[in-house]
């Protein structure tokens, strides 16, 4: 009975702020002096459109929150549809409303949604729009480096910068469930409150593009639990690499913005376009608009489909171990950025292994290293640096079996694990020279790790 009640006080809840906002719409689509109102009038209201839908989506009312996002999406492209169709969509966002409000009121009862509802709706605002109406909309060519890395208030720093890094963190874990199994309801659900929580608590304290990436994985999120795309290998190697970026944006470091210019639009276009439908290949002229850089990420994201959600030992690594593989040809701009980075990472992970040599317990450090080699391991695969970054997958897999219990370290281990770490170093000095040296430590080290996950527990 008490659970009930949670719920209905829940409910209720929902009820109140999702009414707040059907307020606000009806009076802007209905002005008092009985005139239409106009797309410039309107656009600024996708807000409140957006407001119903996170919540709808949040409690768990598909219905809702399909013609939320119905109202939103129509609000923002509001400048865009032709005047021809303008009264036809003035007539339509007003009878989603009046929809809405009755849907709502049913609900609010205790009573169940009527999706056909929705999915009625949806067909008419899909005959708004032309096929060419239909924009994906793009960051700046070249972001600001105040947005990217923005003045913010050090106190409020304080307490928001452990709470982002929590959500990070679950959000992570979650992705990690989802590679096992993509159709995990429940991971999803949680996914998507993590997200919104960090878009809300970044734009509390100004933190805009924080927000506005978080805005994207969000939207991605909630097409996927509407059923509008599914969660495909593609959508999740985007997902992923979006929550690398977000990490990378929580460090605030202005030596970082040259490669948040590439990576903050190249990741909020990806996942715009998987809402979209679209498959990344589909859209070259996108990816030649972004740079090479782009193009060196849409080629890992084709190889991430063979690997994610896969066991360790199927990871696509190659057999012959090539001079390419090994020391591949990477664009020395991006390796100007990339080398002191990967350095950093390096001597991290050296540091933790030392220090879980004498604390295998300590669930702290075990974090700190799943992390550092997921970090790496994104990195290296975005320039390009493929046997770098399959070196490191298999570590981070193995640190994330430690971190769900799976696995108990043991001495052994962590010498294999400091042995590759000598490896990772051999890869970053990247001299010809030392080639035969390389390929026989590389593929002792890769036959190492393999192994290291056969003392579960």
């Amino acid at each position: 009975m008490s659970s009930e009640l949670d719920r209905q006080g829940l409910v209720d809840i929902f009820v109140t702020e999702a009414m707040e906002a059907v307020a606000v719409l009806t009076s802007a689509f209905h002005p008092p002096d009985g005139s239409m109102p106009t797309p410039v009038q309107l656009q600024a209201h996708y807000v409140w459109a957006h407001k119903i839908r996170g919540a709808s989506a949040l409690y768990g009312y598909e219905g809702l929150a399909l013609m939320g996002a119905l109202l939103e999406s129509t609000l923002e492209e509001a400048m865009s549809i032709q005047d021809s169709r303008w009264p036809k969509t003035i007539e339509i966002l007003r009878g989603m409303v009046i929809s809405f409000e009755s849907q709502l009121k049913v609900v609010a009862r205790g009573g169940a949604e009527d999706l056909s509802m929705s999915a009625g709706w949806k067909d008419e605002v899909d005959g708004l729009f032309s096929p060419s109406a239909a924009v994906v909309r793009s960051e700046p060519a070249v972001l600001a480096a105040d947005y990217l890395v923005p003045t913010l208030d050090a106190e409020v720093l304080s307490y928001f910068s452990p709470e982002a890094q929590e959500y990070l963190d679950t959000m992570e874990s979650l992705f990690h469930r989802l590679r096992e199994d993509s159709k995990d309801e429940e991971s999803i659900y949680k996914l998507y409150g993590m997200v919104h929580m960090l878009k809300e608590s970044s734009l509390t304290i100004g933190f805009s593009v924080l927000c506005d990436v978080a805005q994207s994985v969000e939207d991605c999120v909630i097409a996927i639990r509407e059923g509008r795309i599914s969660l495909s290998l593609e959508a999740l190697g985007v997902i992923g690499r979006a929550i690398d970026t977000l990490r990378l944006l929580m460090r605030r470091d202005a030596g970082m913005v040259a490669r948040l210019q590439q990576d903050v639009p190249e990741v909020t276009q990806s996942l715009a376009r998987i809402c979209a439908g679209e498959h990344m290949t589909l859209v070259p002229q996108a990816v030649a608009a972004i740079g090479p850089v782009t193009q060196v990420v849409t080629a890992v994201i084709d190889r991430l489909e063979e690997s994610v959600g896969t066991e360790v030992g199927s990871l696509s690594v190659s057999s012959s171990l090539t001079d390419e593989y090994l020391i591949p040809l990477l664009d020395a701009e991006v390796l100007s950025y990339f080398a002191p980075e990967a350095q950093e990472y390096i001597e991290s992970l050296e540091g933790q292994l030392l220090r879980i040599e004498k604390e295998p317990d300590n669930s702290a450090v075990i974090d700190q290293l799943f992390r550092t080699a997921h970090t790496l391991k994104g990195s290296a695969y975005t320039v390009g640096f493929q046997s770098l970054g399959d070196l490191v997958h298999y570590v981070e897999d193995f640190m994330m079996a430690v971190r769900e219990g799976r696995i108990k370290i043991v001495p052994g281990h962590t010498d294999v694990l400091l042995r590759s770490v000598d490896v990772i170093r051999l890869l970053m000095r990247r001299d010809p020279t030392s080639l035969d040296t390389l390929r026989q430590r590389y593929a002792s080290a890769l036959e190492g790790l393999k192994h290291l996950d056969q003392a579960t527990i």
